[in-house]
């Protein structure tokens, strides 16, 4: 089914065969078929084009996988550390689990065109298989023909919901229970089944539904989700299951296996399974508007945010992250779980992402050297990246955080600002439980988005982090109306304003447009603007791009009445109001005389 070999089988002597289990059962009975646990007990899936008739067709068959017993229960479901959850067993089918003491296996067709294959599972013990016995029907398969496709998905629980739910009251909601099969690619093993799950809003579901990622995990009685943020735009909530703590950043493929970790890279394996899921289910499944993806989430979801989404411009409009962190190296706690899942910083694990490209994201190869501890480095990706896009960036953090800590908070939003992303950052006093202040402004991918900077309301940070003030903001006043954005070749313009509650009536910013989608702009590129209040012309002037290609207009005045700002290309044909300033006239009286020569040249 869509791409996926489902194979089920009676396990041997199954060590449990009741409906349900508790977590501390199964960790029990995974412990008792460990690698070190005497008799060696394991399965071993074949694969052949011919039919397996006898012992000679396995000696040429191939080996797809050699995996444990208990692979039929859903055992990532629940944290299992809280033990006395219950496991259930993984589905079979749209809402039907399988029989306890069923072993299931998915493989991934990898071909291009229709094959017919043929599958076998041994039972080993301590290696040895014994092959005198092979039936269809048994221990081998009749023949399946198998095609491409975008991967199984199975859906095996629904709830409902109303009122209120974890961080969030007042909300009516169905959640939906998925379990899709992570293979290579998107994996560093053949085979390993996660769980998703998509919330569902009641009475604000709309067509094409925006969806918003919550890069936490789900399970036991402290299910943690990020406060569902655009519920009342009618958003799906994703949120998924991991294997490996905070590693939504990346792993060693050595982990779980038998090879060395100087054998091979750190990768992005959760990433690329996440958006396999999304881009080969959720996406038409559920109809979503792909210009409207997000993601919302705090500590470790909060890390994500910066490491994974802020490298994914291409894809995400928004980043919601609060207490993340965004140094793994000088992070007071992620160094320890980095160290984990990538080596200690002296190992200089490389990273590379073979596994993104296909979602849009510029490789990063082996041979180019690049050490994860630098990649997943904010401010070494900000500077290696100048003038690259990011989504508009919502973030917090605490100078009192003793999980995450404030140095590297500091140093990342030094270079944020540095790189004129578009942004607001709030710190304060709340520790780990920070909380992000959201514009509440419904972002677009393919709607450019001004981003500012040196604004005279936002809080100085100080000069060290040592010496930064408690509590303060930036960027969070500055409003701006998404229905008057214009962006055309030659012009781009955007209502912007001073919100309410600013304590005062105006303001000083810098402003720069990004992610535009049609404004020609290259380095050196000359630009004229206007600021304008109703038919009041307030200000006018030049600006030109930098190496980068990145336009910003400088000391633009704002105030609680949207001021329009006007940016105009030189030698566009935009058609402009007002009077030609010096500077412009001057400009233009070469080019008169040039055409006057050359006119006269012709004739």
């Amino acid at each position: 089914e869509d791409g996926d070999t489902m194979i089920t089988f009676a396990e041997v002597a199954p060590p449990y065969t009741g409906p349900t289990w508790t977590g501390d059962a199964y960790l029990d009975a995974l412990e008792a078929v460990g690698p070190d646990r005497s008799p060696k007990r394991r399965y071993r899936v074949y694969r052949s084009p011919v039919p397996f008739d006898d012992a000679s067709v396995v000696a040429a068959a191939e080996l797809i996988d050699e995996i444990k017993p208990l692979s039929g229960w859903n055992g990532r479901y629940f944290a299992l550390e809280v033990r006395g959850n219950p496991v259930w067993t993984l589905p079979v089918d749209d809402m039907v689990l399988s029989s306890p003491g069923t072993g299931i296996y998915v493989h991934r067709y990898r071909g291009s065109g229709t094959e017919t294959a043929y599958y076998l599972v041994s039972h080993t013990i301590d290696g040895a298989e014994d092959f005198s016995s092979i039936a269809t029907g048994q221990n081998a398969s009749g023949a399946v023909v198998e095609s491409p496709g975008p991967g199984m998905t199975l859906l095996w629980k629904q709830e409902s919901f109303n009122g209120v739910w974890v961080y969030t009251g007042g909300i009516d909601m169905t959640l939906n229970y998925y379990v899709r099969w992570a293979a290579a690619p998107d994996w560093n093993l053949p085979n390993h089944p996660f769980n998703y799950r998509i919330g569902v809003p009641h009475d604000t579901a709309v067509p094409n539904p925006p969806l918003e990622v919550n890069p936490h995990y789900f399970g036991g009685h402290f299910d943690i989700w990020s406060p569902w943020t655009w519920y009342d735009s009618g958003a799906l909530l994703l949120s998924a299951n991991l294997l490996y703590y905070n590693s939504y950043t990346g792993f060693h493929e050595a982990a779980e296996t038998l090879r060395s970790y100087d054998d091979g890279t750190v990768q992005p394996f959760h990433h690329a399974r996440v958006l396999d899921f999304i881009f080969g289910f959720v996406k038409d499944e559920y109809d979503v508007d792909m210009n409207r993806l997000y993601m919302v989430g705090a500590s470790m979801g909060g890390a994500a945010g910066h490491m994974w989404g802020m490298r994914s411009g291409h894809l995400f409009a928004f980043v919601d992250s609060a207490v993340g962190n965004q140094i793994p190296a000088e992070d007071l706690t992620f160094e320890y779980e980095g160290i984990g899942e990538w080596g200690p910083i002296e190992w200089q694990s490389l990273y590379s992402n073979p596994q993104l490209v296909r979602f849009g994201y510029p490789e990063v190869r082996p041979e180019d050297n690049y050490v994860v501890w630098d990649y997943f480095d904010i401010t070494q990706w900000l500077a290696l990246n100048p003038g690259l896009d990011t989504p508009y960036l919502t973030f917090a953090n605490s100078p009192v955080d003793q999980a995450i800590g404030w140095p590297q908070a500091w140093e990342a939003t030094q270079s944020i600002i540095a790189n004129r992303s578009p942004f607001n950052f709030t710190w304060g006093t709340g520790g780990h439980g920070q909380e992000t202040e959201p514009l509440g402004i419904m972002h677009v991918l393919n709607r450019s988005v001004p981003a500012f900077s040196n604004g005279s309301l936002d809080d100085d940070l100080g000069e060290t982090w040592d010496d930064s003030p408690p509590a303060g903001q930036i960027n969070r006043y500055l409003y701006w109306d998404t229905s008057t954005i214009v962006d055309t070749t030659n012009r781009w313009e955007i209502d912007i304003y001073l919100a309410d509650f600013a304590p005062e009536t105006e303001a000083i910013a810098d402003v720069t447009p990004r992610r535009l989608q049609n404004l020609r702009h290259s380095p050196g590129q000359r630009y004229r603007w206007t600021l304008s209040e109703g038919t009041a012309q307030l200000a006018a002037g030049t600006a030109k791009a930098d190496a980068n290609g990145v336009i910003t207009i400088p000391d633009l005045s704002f105030s609680k009445t949207p001021r329009r700002l006007s940016v105009i290309r030189r030698g566009g044909g935009g058609c402009t109001t007002g009077a030609i300033s010096v500077p412009e006239f001057l400009f233009i009286l070469p080019l008169l005389w040039w055409l006057r020569r050359l006119r006269s040249h012709a004739l």
